[in-house]
């Protein structure tokens, strides 16, 4: 019984953080947990480009491989595949975007401007922050003049294509359904990466780099914005009283308890 009321304290933290409820609870922790490991990656990949590594090396190797074996229908295909984390990934946002306006869903709708929007400045700064040239070709397949490093395409593409796959997650109700679309986003984020590659204008630390920065950029986001609206849930509805109340999404809540997870509403 003493080393019970000892570790008290530290089992209830732990019941909280692993809790589904409250806006303390377990998205906290997973997203935490995401953008640690995400980072961790980030910095040692950028460690080794900044020291000229081992891993400048395996760039070098994979760079001059795939510019060896290029052909002209790959060519035209990695360039169609680039577009996916380009010029769609733009039409794509805008479209989303004017969708949640349209039905309302303000709260998605600051989450896609704060995820791709704000990925797209941190990548701005990364690139001004690191420098790293691109790879240069005698004959290259495409010809580009800012910094390399992180991989705007791949970091992006994560950003993107994980924040629609969130979105999508909570419409979708069969596991099938969900892991097929898990697949085909990861799949789509891959083949972005590797058309990058193909084409001669990063190095594989970059898209690496990108695919990290992007995950840690993601998780800080909807971590962020869901802990927001988990708290003014909460706090709208701590109150006794019997009134209904507007939830900071837009959409009409109902009395509960407080630490009960909001429901996300969808207002047509």
């Amino acid at each position: 019984m003493a080393l019970r009321r000892r570790v008290a304290p530290q089992l209830a933290f732990l019941q909280v953080r692993l809790s589904p409820e409250g806006y303390l609870g377990l998205h906290l922790t997973v997203g935490l947990v995401l953008m640690v490991l995400a980072g961790w990656l980030f910095g040692g990949i950028a460690e080794d480009v900044v020291h000229q590594d081992p891993l400048v090396q395996l760039d070098l190797a994979v760079s001059e491989f795939l510019h060896a074996h290029t052909e002209p229908l790959c060519t035209a295909a990695m360039r169609a595949i680039s577009l996916a984390g380009s010029t769609l990934l733009l039409v794509a946002s805008l479209a989303l975007a004017i969708a949640l306006a349209w039905r309302r869903r303000w709260g998605d709708l600051i989450l896609l401007v704060l995820a791709v929007g704000g990925g797209q400045l941190v990548n701005l700064f990364l690139k001004w922050l690191f420098a790293q040239p691109r790879p240069l070709w005698p004959h290259p397949l495409l010809t580009l003049t800012s910094s390399s490093f992180p991989s705007a395409h791949a970091m992006q593409s994560v950003i993107f294509y994980g924040l629609l796959g969130y979105l999508a997650m909570q419409q979708i109700r069969t596991w099938r359904a969900r892991v097929g679309t898990i697949v085909a986003e990861v799949v789509l984020v891959l083949l972005i990466g590797f058309s990058r590659l193909y084409l001669g204008v990063h190095y594989l630390s970059d898209v690496l780099a990108g695919y990290a920065a992007g995950a840690v950029w993601l998780a800080c986001t909807i971590t962020g914005v869901e802990t927001v609206r988990r708290y003014r849930w909460d706090h709208a509805h701590t109150d006794t009283a019997p009134a209904r109340t507007r939830s900071w999404c837009g959409a009409r809540g109902s009395q509960r308890s407080p630490g009960a997870t909001p429901p996300r509403i969808t207002v047509p």
